[in-house]
């Protein structure tokens, strides 16, 4: 075993542990919200949490590494956690509570695409007919699972449900268009602990006064329900980021996001043995038009001037 395959290996090991651990998390913050605690709680207590975390670890980091001398690139890595780690997650996870886990990870698998298309509408990006048609494909796919769900979908308001999931999608395609090439310029954890400022500042408003009357520190204590949530603190909001960070010095971003395709399959397998949701015969077909589109638009990878680099995503 060459040197190479094992820094691949590890690389994409940490890769698909980043997919297990989305996998739990989606369906542990259905179980807890709004029970447990509010949506918008939730997502202050995960930004709030990230900031405290990645502030502590970049006090480890050289100081000649924590410098940003432009003001604009302050303001840049601001804008980027208002989209990723602010509106995203508040719209993902208002979604969230009133459709389902298995929408989400379907809905999600779409992400590259939109991707794909900001980088042709903003950058120019090379553009074909393979790509177009792989864009259409991945948005009928979403299109198609918003509109035709079943009387009986799971959630308060599955369409509404939907339509929230999207726009948290689209919030944070935007943001990996933006941030990307900051995240070359800087140190990945200073970013991060950027993002996380600007995140914490836009939720507080919304999600404060939620997290300090939560259900959760009024009731009796719940082993089970602590341990969920202190899965999505740690691991979905912190570990992750950590994972990525160093997976990423062994494979490129580009294999990074096909994993995303994976959450279709290891979410909903955790969905149903959770008794959360059931997979219809909608939700397959609409997953399949996604991936369709997804294989589309890489049909001409090996071409130099469509060679997208997607970068990677979380929840």
């Amino acid at each position: 075993m060459t040197n190479d395959f094992k820094k691949k290996l590890i690389g994409n090991l940490m890769i698909f542990g980043t997919i297990v651990i989305y996998s739990l998390n989606t369906n542990y913050m259905k179980m807890v919200v709004p029970d447990w605690i509010g949506p918008f709680g939730l997502v202050f207590f995960r930004c709030s949490t990230s900031l405290i975390g990645f502030w502590i670890i970049t006090l480890f980091l050289p100081r000649k590494e924590l410098v940003i001398n432009n003001k604009k690139d302050k303001f840049a890595l601001l804008v980027g956690g208002m989209l990723g780690m602010g509106a995203n997650m508040l719209l993902y996870i208002t979604g969230l509570d009133k459709s389902g886990p298995i929408d989400a990870f379907i809905i999600r698998t779409c992400q590259p695409i939109i991707v794909l298309a900001l980088s042709i509408i903003f950058f120019h990006s090379g553009i074909s007919w393979n790509k177009v048609i792989g864009i259409i494909l991945g948005i009928g796919g979403t299109v198609y699972m918003t509109i035709f769900q079943t009387k009986h979908a799971e959630g308060s308001s599955p369409f509404l449900g939907d339509i929230l999931l999207i726009g948290g999608s689209l919030f944070y395609s935007a943001y990996l268009v933006w941030i990307k090439p900051y995240t070359i310029r800087f140190n990945p954890f200073l970013v991060l602990r950027w993002m996380a400022l600007a995140g914490t500042v836009l939720t507080m408003p919304f999600g404060i006064k939620e997290l300090i009357e939560a259900p959760l520190w009024h009731r009796p204590f719940d082993l089970r329900v602590t341990g969920e949530i202190v899965f999505i603190l740690v691991f979905s909001t912190m570990i992750v980021n950590i994972l990525i960070v160093n997976a990423l010095k062994y494979v490129s971003s580009f294999t990074a996001s096909v994993y995303i395709f994976l959450l279709p399959v290891t979410g909903s397998l955790i969905s149903v043995w959770m008794g959360i949701q059931t997979i219809t015969a909608n939700k397959v077909i609409a997953f399949i038009l996604i991936l369709a589109g997804f294989v589309f638009v890489n049909l001409t990878r090996k071409s130099k001037n469509s060679n997208p680099h997607f970068p990677t995503y979380h929840h």
